[in-house]
């Protein structure tokens, strides 16, 4: 994905059938991956923020509704965004390698923000219950990974409270949380009797599925199951892959 902020000059950028005409101030957000053009009238000057699509909590349907509509540089969200941007440009040599890394993460948040002015359909449409239910399980079962994926995060990504996600997990008999920890705990328990990760020690199998803590992942997995994830290794490690279970992904969002 690309986010540019125009500083000087006069541009037009067009994607899926849409054109937007850029000032200085205004933004425009648009797909590396779509065909899209961008075309300047004499010397012009921007700040561009490239990061993956993975990163900015919206739907496929609402990033490509957002793209190549110019944001008006007089909206507050917009010139927060705008700010940040420019201040963060400035300093980022400065900065250490993780704080480059929450900073940009920042500026996604920011920009997220910002579109919600560019179309009152972007994110506020969370459809149906169940299709919202279905999408935030779906999403907890790809990104059983990513530590940092919480009741919190999954509701802030959905464009939910915490609130209505719990409200939704009812509808299930649980909860975002306890929904979460069980997917955790279920692939931790897939790999455990896998022969293919009998190599794999028990702190990387909890790590590959979001525990970072040792102690808190044979705490969980003795609560849910019984024993400790080695006692389980040593019970039921077979040699064939677990009927109906495939490895979890172990890459973050």
């Amino acid at each position: 994905m690309l986010f540019c902020v125009h500083v000087a000059g006069r541009s037009h950028v067009r994607q899926h059938d849409r054109f937007a005409e850029l000032t200085a101030g205004s933004g425009v957000f648009y797909e590396a991956r779509s065909a899209w053009e961008l075309l300047s009238s004499g010397e012009s000057r921007s700040l561009t923020l490239h990061f993956s699509r993975d990163l900015l909590p919206l739907r496929t349907a609402e990033i490509t509704e957002g793209c190549a509509r110019s944001m008006d540089p007089a909206a507050p969200a917009m010139q927060m965004l705008s700010g940040y941007l420019d201040r963060l440009f400035d300093l980022a040599d400065d900065l250490t390698a993780s704080q480059r890394l929450d900073a940009g993460h920042a500026a996604i948040d920011l920009l997220a923000m910002a579109l919600r002015d560019v179309t009152p359909a972007l994110p506020g449409d969370g459809g149906p219950a169940h299709v919202l239910l279905d999408m935030m399980l779906t999403h907890v079962r790809d990104h059983l990974a990513d530590p940092r994926l919480h009741a919190e995060e999954l509701a802030r990504r959905h464009h939910v409270s915490v609130r209505h996600a719990q409200t939704l997990f009812e509808r299930i008999g649980t909860t975002p949380g306890a929904y979460l920890r069980e997917q955790r705990l279920l692939a931790a328990r897939a790999m455990l009797s896998d022969p293919r990760y009998a190599g794999v020690g028990i702190s990387d199998v909890g790590a590959a599925v979001g525990f970072l803590n040792l102690r808190t992942f044979e705490r969980a997995f003795r609560r849910q199951f019984g024993m400790t994830p080695g006692g389980w290794r040593r019970e039921h490690l077979h040699f064939g892959p677990t009927p109906g279970t495939e490895p979890p992904k172990t890459s973050p969002g």
